[in-house]
């Protein structure tokens, strides 16, 4: 990902080695994506496998038009194209065509989207109608490279999620009409047949709606739809980072330091979900530190922290400072670094930890309002989401509950301990 360049670098030096594709037993699709854990999902989500396979999930929200929103997800991505060859994206853009439906690629998906805003009936029907025809079987033909305008390609979502510097363990192509010239017939037609089949699919429906009708009625739509499951089947990447796992960069006008560490579950739970919560409190402190030691020197740059947990695997921390003036670049590094120093040395104090928890709780509360005013476009993406990342879906109210429960048995010292868990592999370097 490193080749796509924005003006906001996250500056990430780490490795995603996709594990070879394995001949394998064909096993029932599971009705969830993620272990049993001590997190249930909302009541208000249904999930179930159709006979061919397709897992579905209904996500039952108000919605006054009564317009549904459809997300077909197929688990594959560029991690799973031959090297320089964007075939998921050239195989994306055939199938949309000129139709109503947009498609995004991403590392280890591809998601098909449609709005069903006017009759929701008629449009229902066409979009499982659609789906049917185009996914059961697909007749590709070599013509010239003309992106779909319903395409969203894989570097633009590497940049919306921040991740531009994360490198891949294998070779990837930006989608050009050079690249796209040399994907052939066949690499389509292998690619269609070994992912896009039913069992690698999950079908997301969000919208007012009434459970058993809805699923009937797809179960209905595909049930002509009985393609043979396929021989590979795609794995988590492997995750590492060079530095003891920590990596920093600088640019023209940024810096930026970022860590990769062990989570203390495999699964997602409310102990994985604590490391992040811990995560974010220690770097919200930092950031504040950074930014009160660059106005001291009157300096104009922001800063920003970033704490995702990638594939249930590893805890990612990233630090920013961007829109550093000409000539302070390298002062602005220094200030970052001894910053860390400082912390790993002597620790947070108790007003910092309330502050950064008072912030946290009220940004969370932002985001408790602005979902209950969502409508199911940003539901059915929550959940796709979820479904990518292996994780229990749940809503800005759980998770504001649980923040709670955490922070009643937590302090500064466990938050300056995990803070040195995450950084202290940087000391060394620094």
């Amino acid at each position: 990902m490193s080749i796509y360049n924005r003006a906001l670098t996250i500056t990430l030096t780490a490795l995603f080695t996709a594990i070879a594709a394995l001949p394998v037993t064909a096993k029932p699709t599971s009705p969830l994506w993620f272990e049993h854990t001590d997190i249930t999902m909302p009541r208000n989500i249904q999930t179930s496998v159709l006979e061919n396979g397709i897992r579905l999930v209904l996500v039952a929200t108000p919605n006054k038009q009564q317009a549904l929103e459809l997300r077909l997800r197929v688990g594959a991505g560029v991690a799973q194209e031959p090297s320089y060859l964007p075939v998921s994206r050239v195989l994306a853009n055939q199938i949309i065509g000129d139709s109503k439906w947009s498609a995004t690629t991403d590392y280890q998906q591809t998601v098909y989207s449609l709005s069903t805003i006017n009759d929701s009936q008629h449009s229902l029907e066409g979009a499982l109608d659609f789906i049917e025809t185009s996914f059961s079987q697909q007749s590709f033909v070599q013509k010239a490279w003309k992106q779909s305008a319903n395409l969203t390609d894989y570097p633009t979502v590497v940049s919306q999620n921040q991740l531009d510097s994360l490198e891949l363990g294998k070779s990837t192509s930006p989608v050009t009409e050079t690249s796209a010239s040399r994907v052939q017939l066949e690499d389509l037609e292998h690619y269609f047949s070994q992912y896009y089949v039913p069992t690698n699919m999950t079908l997301v429906i969000a919208g007012d709606f009434k459970a058993r009708t809805l699923q009937n009625k797809v179960q209905k739509a595909f049930s002509q739809w009985h393609n043979p499951t396929p021989l590979t089947k795609t794995q988590q990447p492997a995750l590492s980072m060079g530095n003891n796992g920590i990596s920093g960069t600088q640019g023209k006008h940024s810096v930026s330091l970022s860590a990769l560490a062990h989570v203390s579950d495999d699964v997602d739970s409310k102990l994985m979900r604590k490391d992040l919560l811990l995560a974010t409190i220690a770097n919200q402190i930092l950031e504040h530190r950074i930014e009160s030691a660059l106005a001291d020197v009157h300096s104009s740059a922001t800063v920003s922290v970033k704490n995702e947990i990638l594939f249930n695997q590893k805890l990612l921390s990233q630090v920013l400072v961007s829109k550093i003036p000409d000539g302070e670049q390298q002062a602005t590094k220094q200030i970052v670094e001894q910053e860390i120093k400082t912390a790993l040395a002597v620790g947070f104090t108790h007003s910092e930890y309330e502050a950064a928890v008072s912030e946290i709780r009220l940004n969370k509360q932002a985001e408790l309002v602005a979902f209950r005013q969502a409508g199911p476009a940003a539901m059915a993406d929550r959940m796709v989401d979820a479904i990518d990342n292996g994780s229990v879906y749940t809503t800005p109210s759980f998770e504001l509950e649980l923040i709670d429960f955490h922070v009643a048995h937590l302090s500064e010292i466990d938050i300056s301990k995990e803070f040195e868990k995450i950084w202290a592999h940087k000391l060394k370097s620094i």
